[in-house]
């Protein structure tokens, strides 16, 4: 359990949070087997790696649609745009989910 109390204060995935590690990455950061890391991290985070990588990325577009950042360059940015997701619903979405509802525009539109 240590490895991975001492992988989450290393800052290691908020430095990622552009290019964020998918589970299996970070378990090999760490160099544990997947399943037994993933267990081990919602243990520690109260949330699955997956989850807490949203949640950082999101907290991220907060901060860079504050700045002024365009959505889209936001979501280009973050990963929410790519092979598997070339519109903005997906990102739309994510946003919505872990803002307690607030659509981006919504959010954008009160900060500034």
């Amino acid at each position: 359990m240590q490895k991975v109390r001492d992988f989450i204060a290393s800052g290691y995935l908020e430095r990622r949070v552009t290019n964020p590690p998918d589970l299996a990455e970070s378990s090999q950061h760490v160099g544990l087997a997947r399943y037994y890391f993933s267990r081990l991290f919602t243990q520690l985070k109260g949330i699955s790696h997956d989850d807490y990588m949203r949640i950082l990325r999101i907290e991220q577009a907060k901060r860079w649609l504050v700045e002024g950042k365009s959505i889209k360059d936001v979501a280009s940015d973050l990963g929410f745009l790519g092979s598997d997701h070339n519109d903005l619903s997906h990102f739309y979405e994510v946003f919505k989910k872990h803002s307690s509802g607030v659509t981006l525009g919504a959010y954008r539109d009160t900060q500034r």
